[in-house]
């Protein structure tokens, strides 16, 4: 039995381990552990995707310097590209939701399946 810190650090990296389950789905055919399976790698699957498009706005939001030529002087001008912003809040408001659904049925589903496996000991 793996003790509380090392199921609290899967549990929080849980869009990392939820991939280690595919392994173990050889060794439960008869039960519901698919079933319990499946919803948190529909969370992980859109925090990932969630996660890297926000990334990606956050690289193109950022302010970028260029230099214009004005009356003899080069200026250093601030440009920036703001069509993307709403995009960004949004993501910024979804993924702690879809990372905090995906912790909590990544927590039940350990706990209801060690539950269960002591159960049938």
């Amino acid at each position: 039995m793996r003790n509380a810190p090392l199921r609290f650090a899967a549990a929080a990296l849980w869009p990392l381990s939820i991939w280690t389950s595919f392994s173990h789905l050889k060794e439960h055919p008869a039960d519901d552990y698919v079933e319990r399976t499946t919803p948190i790698v529909v969370c992980a699957v859109a925090f990932w995707i969630a996660f890297l498009t926000f990334v990606g706005l956050s690289v193109m939001l950022q302010d970028h310097l260029a230099t214009v030529a004005q009356d003899d002087a080069q200026v250093l001008v601030r440009v920036s590209d703001r069509r993307w912003r709403p995009f960004a809040d949004v993501l910024l408001y979804f993924l702690p939701a879809i990372y905090l659904t995906g912790l909590w049925l990544f927590s039940s589903r350990a706990e209801r399946f060690s539950e269960e496996a002591a159960h049938k000991a």
